[in-house]
């Protein structure tokens, strides 16, 4: 009995130091606020603002009505003359009105969506949804409200172009 003790503790220790380690790899509720990963993405994203407030981003405006929805679009684009950084959507109709940016690193990849939703006679909902440099999807963050899901972009040009369809 004492021979299957000792050998299989280096087995459970082994399997203890495994699972932590893929843990530790995992964005959760608990860890999103100090992921590494996490960390990196809200570096981009202040990278990106500081181009913005400085002006050093080729910025695109465009409105769009779309009638058969009632809905209108106003759309920014903001690239360094070879890739999109970031994509603004403000989308509006008669009761609601929601706005999210997109952000996109060196290699075109989406890396974060921040989108507010705002509906007449509702409290305002906060979504943050970060991405791996994969482009898979790490966590989501609802602040406040009970959240809603907004639909990652991959190509922000194509979809400037065609918000009606």
């Amino acid at each position: 009995m004492l021979t299957i003790i000792k050998t299989s503790t280096p087995l459970i220790i082994l399997s203890f130091l495994l699972t932590t380690l893929l843990q530790a790899k995992e964005v959760t509720a608990q860890n999103w606020l100090n992921h590494p990963e996490i960390k990196q993405i809200r570096d981009i994203y202040k990278a990106i603002e500081q181009q913005v407030a400085n002006k050093t981003l080729h910025k695109i405006i465009k409105h769009t009505d779309c009638e058969l929805q009632a809905t209108g679009f106003d759309t920014t684009l903001y690239n360094d003359h070879k890739n999109t950084r970031k994509y603004s959507i403000i989308v509006q109709s008669e009761d609601s009105k929601e706005s999210s940016s997109y952000y996109y690193d060196q290699q075109k990849m989406l890396r974060f969506i921040f989108s507010v939703y705002n509906e007449v006679g509702s409290n305002r909902q906060e979504t943050r949804r970060y991405y791996n440099a994969s482009g898979q999807h790490l966590y989501t963050n609802y602040s406040k409200g009970s959240g809603f899901t907004p639909q990652a972009i991959k190509r922000p040009r194509n979809n400037m172009n065609h918000l009606c369809h």
